[in-house]
């Protein structure tokens, strides 16, 4: 998944898995961030940072992208990082159908931008810091940027720190009204994509061309009832992303 630093493009979305995201991020260098005690329940599920690292490495490198079992991984820090998880459903339904595009009709789910919801390790991670509490590993995502993984332990459990997120390409210099767009961005699309994943499998479609005329106008149908009942604000935002998953130019 791809994280460009355009807020109101269909890449602030398409995270770079690593990218999601939220509220006013301060940037993120080198040095990992401080230890944050917290009352997540824990489980000896992934006791050791390699743990952690092994199973990023399997859900990036699997040709169908597992968004929740990446989002299970995460160990929010602080409430930037929560509005990140609260998107897991959200997400999961735009690359189910993502998914579901590239094994029906080799398509991808943004037409002009086909590497928008991309995946892929080019370098898989590698701990390369690690103490009691925090770990590091660095990885080189699908864009060929160095990447840092950071990891986080939480009584007995180790989980990949929120910070993982926060400090993800694009994302440093969000405010929080920021974030808050991005959330809209992430739940229009899931909106108007929910369920067209299974009716692209089942064969409904028989050409791409039917596809993205029956996904075309259900998000216009969710624009006309979003300016009817006066947000304004989603029905344009149902109409631009309408626009992108159909190739039309907005």
């Amino acid at each position: 998944m791809r994280t460009q630093n355009r807020p109101s493009s269909i890449r602030a979305v398409g995270v770079s898995l690593l990218g999601l995201a939220l509220i006013g991020l301060a940037a993120c260098g080198s040095d990992a961030p401080p230890t944050q005690q917290s009352l997540a329940p824990s489980t000896p599920t992934y006791p050791t940072p390699d743990s952690v690292v092994v199973a990023f490495n399997a859900i990036q490198t699997s040709p169908r992208l597992d968004v929740r079992g990446y989002y299970e991984l995460i160990h929010a820090e602080t409430e930037a990082q929560k509005r990140l998880l609260s998107t897991k459903d959200s997400m999961a339904i735009v690359h189910d159908l993502e998914a579901a595009l590239k094994s029906r009709f080799s398509a991808t789910l943004i037409p002009d931008d086909p590497r928008a919801f991309a995946h892929e390790l080019l370098v898989p991670a590698t701990i390369t810091k690690s103490d009691a509490d925090r770990a590091e590993a660095s990885f080189v995502d699908e864009d060929g940027d160095s990447r840092i993984l950071y990891l986080v332990r939480v009584g007995d459990r180790w989980w990949i720190s929120g910070y993982t997120e926060e400090g993800a390409p694009g994302r440093k210099s969000k405010t929080a009204e920021g974030w808050d767009l991005y959330v809209q961005i992430v739940q229009c699309m899931a909106d108007g994509c929910a369920g067209f994943d299974k009716r692209v499998a089942s064969g409904e479609f028989a050409t791409i061309e039917a596809y993205h005329s029956a996904i075309g106008a259900t998000f216009k149908e969710l624009a006309a009832q979003a300016d009817a009942r006066g947000d304004a604000e989603m029905a344009g935002l149902y109409t631009r992303y309408g626009r992108d998953l159909t190739g039309m130019p907005r």
